[in-house]
């Protein structure tokens, strides 16, 4: 089980806006209904002690997945002290449930806010991702960080 003195600090190292896209000439009709979906990619360098984690959003009409309507990518670099004693098992990172939810939620918050000004004057300005709990987010993404078991052998297991 992670306890209190398990749980890392985490620095913000880096928000970097990767791409923006948008066919606003697909928008005409607004009287089709837009869904907003999220996509992640979660890396490390551990000799760095550095998480790097990339969300996409991106907006289709609700009854096709293509076109995009807007795609947009933003990545969020994390430093984490002694980032070594959160790998186990072949390589596989495994942060304390709290600090996966907290790296989710400031993601998505940085990402809702660059979109927002990405999307600033466009017929899309106010259809921004929803506020959303990160921790189900988190849970959703990464199931084996919340996973018990994991978690307690994450603990057990020392870093190489």
């Amino acid at each position: 089980m992670t306890d209190q003195a398990t749980i890392p600090t985490i620095g913000i190292k880096r928000i970097k806006e990767i791409s923006f896209q948008i066919r606003e000439d697909l928008l005409l009709d607004s009287s089709r209904t837009i869904l907003i979906e999220i996509g992640q990619n979660l890396s490390f360098a551990i000799d760095e002690g550095l998480v790097s984690f990339a969300l996409r959003f991106y907006y289709h009409f609700a009854e096709e997945r293509e076109p995009i309507l807007v795609d947009f990518t933003v990545q969020n670099v994390f430093e984490i002290p002694n980032l070594q004693r959160f790998i186990f098992e072949r390589g596989e990172l495994k942060l304390p449930p709290v600090t996966i939810s907290n790296i989710v939620g400031l993601s998505i918050s940085h990402g809702r806010a660059l979109l927002a000004k990405q999307l600033s004057g466009t017929v899309l300005q106010e259809n921004l991702p929803y506020i959303v709990d990160p921790a189900n987010v988190a849970r959703h993404f990464f199931p084996r960080m919340f996973d018990v078991q994991t978690a307690q052998k994450a603990d057990a297991t020392p870093a190489s």
